[in-house]
């Protein structure tokens, strides 16, 4: 009985190791696999938005002192809305208009402008949707809005 083994305190610490090595392995082919879109960094690049031109009035056109618009999401990010900011010949409006528009979606979304007078220009700029950051030179302007 002179034959060498190994104690059971020193394979019970390899063992542990071994599992630590082998779960760590396990866990970082599981997470190349999939991602949570909330946790994506959403940056400016890529968003993007368009008015949608049809018929008389370009897309937008003004009513009782309401301002009609259809834009299209033409970015690759949902945005949480529509920064509008109007400019008038007495005064300046700006406000958002909260709507989600998804991924080559369109809108049609509407806003007031209340006591700036005739309308001279309109700038929209998109908000993307988990920052709730804005896009200036994402977005775009008109001018010679006619009425509803």
């Amino acid at each position: 009985m002179t034959k060498k083994a190994m104690s059971p305190l020193f394979s019970t610490i390899i063992l542990i190791g071994f599992a630590i090595a082998l779960g760590g392995i396990v866990m970082s082919w599981g997470s190349g696999g999939y991602s949570v879109s909330e946790t994506e960094v959403v940056g400016c690049d890529d968003t993007s938005l368009s008015l949608v031109s049809y018929g008389e009035n370009k897309g937008v056109c003004s009513k009782d002192n309401r301002v009609y618009f259809t834009v299209l999401n033409d970015g690759e990010a949902e945005l949480e809305g529509v920064k509008v900011s109007i400019l008038g010949d007495k005064d300046v409006y700006s406000g958002d208009v909260e709507n989600q528009i998804g991924i080559a979606e369109i809108a049609k979304l509407e806003t007031e402008h209340p006591g700036i007078g005739k309308i001279e220009k309109i700038i929209f700029t998109p908000k993307i949707i988990y920052s709730g950051r804005l896009c200036p030179k994402e977005g775009f302007s008109i001018e010679g809005i006619g009425d509803c």
